[in-house]
């Protein structure tokens, strides 16, 4: 299934690029100009690649000759990033470390930069919405330059109705069910929110005893998702659930789906996304798995060049049957620091722990932190695991618990302790970035993980 509005946008953007082939050279052709942009005005980058010459980057091996810019560049002084005058920027975004320490990240964006996404967001929106449906945003940002305002503009741009209810709130199922209520009493036909939010509305739904014909179609975005998540939602609503990946630094859009299953189509003309080894920075080819580095090629007020994101993906081999000519990127497995040390028995991803959970029935959100013995992490004892559940109302809670201990036990996971830490809402405050945290206190390797999306100023 293709999304003809995202073909137009890409062809309107690119001067005609139909073809992986022709898109390529097109990107190369902005990157060689951001560079140079980049080196004649950002004080950062004048240092940085100083000895780089624009023109002599002539494959993606060049860019990723390039070296790498990190969370950490972007903490020390975010302003040395800037190419233009503070009179042309019209939002700053400040992004808070997951840990306790270290100095925020600003991201500057212009009035240029809020336009493209918008625009982008219109035409993205396209496969999973039609004009006159309402749109739920389970999303902050209602203020002028937020995500959930600029997702507004965009889904009136398209002739749908945005219905800007905000996240769920933290604890009890009072937010879900007025968020149901406003489905059922708007006519909403398409939901948009974090995987978390809407596995809580999707168990919400199915408590109540609600259809699966309301809801036509889930955008899932903000943070990794996890088969357990769609196969909840899809069973819930009956309908189709499509993936969006992107964060601040992209300019909020980064890449998003054409149909269920079908891979995120790269935001190909504003950014460019490549697959390194977060080791050695080098390239990997399509089809294996490493941290994601982007290139943006729109942003003239910040741009950033060859920006490891934190994030493990991957890009797929081969071409969309839809035909739209831009890379793909796989469903996002998390963070690369998201593992959970288990001593001599290795570690434990985050994502594991959330598809078994999830697919427990009666719990709608969980949370989770490791327990260390000794806080060393150089202990050869592994942590235990502190699981805090969000029980849907009317669930048998020890079951439930038993249910979540026997699939953790599955993926070799057996110290666990268990509480009830919501009933029916999310079980963690906010939208920060899920992950397993460290009851101890915030470790060297959660301390490198930047949390990218955990914003205190995107509302």
């Amino acid at each position: 299934m293709s999304n003809p509005l995202l073909d137009q946008w890409l062809a309107r953007r690119t001067g005609g690029a139909s073809t992986p082939e022709s898109l390529a050279a097109w990107q190369l052709e902005q990157v060689r100009r951001t560079v140079a942009h980049a080196r004649e005005n950002s004080p950062f980058y004048a240092r940085r690649l100083a000895h780089a010459e624009p023109q002599a980057i002539a494959t993606m091996d060049d860019l990723a000759a390039l070296p790498v810019t990190r969370p950490e560049d972007l903490q020390r002084d975010s302003d040395a990033f800037l190419c233009v005058s503070r009179d042309e920027i019209a939002r700053i975004v400040t992004l808070r470390s997951s840990g306790t320490t270290g100095e925020p990240k600003r991201i500057f964006h212009t009035r240029g930069d809020l336009e493209r996404t918008v625009d982008y967001f219109a035409h993205g929106m396209g496969a999973m919405t039609r004009p006159g449906q309402g749109v739920l945003v389970l999303l902050p940002g209602t203020t002028q330059g937020g995500v959930a305002r600029l997702l507004g503009e965009s889904l009136e741009r398209l002739g749908a109705r945005p219905e800007l209810f905000g996240p769920l709130e933290y604890g009890s199922s009072q937010s879900v069910d007025e968020a149901v209520d406003h489905i059922l009493v708007h006519g909403v036909h398409t939901v948009v929110g974090s995987p978390a939010h809407v596995n809580v509305l999707a168990r919400a739904w199915q408590r109540r005893g609600l259809g699966r014909s309301t809801i036509e179609s889930v955008l899932l975005c903000w943070d990794s998702v996890f088969p357990a998540v769609v196969r909840n939602v899809e069973q819930a609503f009956g309908c189709r659930v499509f993936e969006h990946w992107g964060m601040v630094e992209t300019g909020l859009g980064g890449a998003v789906s054409c149909a269920p299953d079908s891979g995120m189509h790269v935001r190909a003309a504003d950014i460019l996304v490549q697959v390194a080894n977060p080791e050695t920075g080098a390239n990997l080819p399509d089809g294996q798995w490493g941290e994601i580095v982007v290139t943006t090629l729109s942003r003239r007020g910040m741009p950033l060049i060859r920006y490891a994101t934190g994030d493990r993906g991957r890009l797929l081999p081969g071409s969309c049957p839809c035909g739209h000519p831009a890379p793909r990127l796989d469903r996002i497995s998390g963070r690369l620091c998201s593992a959970l040390p288990l001593g001599k028995a290795g570690t434990l991803e985050y994502g594991v722990v959330a598809n078994a959970v999830y697919g427990v029935d009666g719990v709608a959100d969980f949370s989770a932190q490791a327990v260390f013995s000794n806080p060393a992490h150089g202990s050869r004892h592994g942590p235990a695991l502190r699981v805090g559940l969000s029980i849907v109302p009317g669930t048998d809670t020890e079951q439930a618990m038993a249910q979540a201990c026997a699939a953790l036990k599955e993926n070799g996971l057996c110290n666990v302790e268990f509480h009830v830490a919501a009933q029916g809402g999310p079980a963690e405050p906010g939208l920060a970035k899920r992950r397993i945290t460290n009851a101890n206190g915030i470790g060297a390797h959660e301390e490198s993980c930047q949390g990218n999306r955990s914003a205190s100023g995107i509302g």
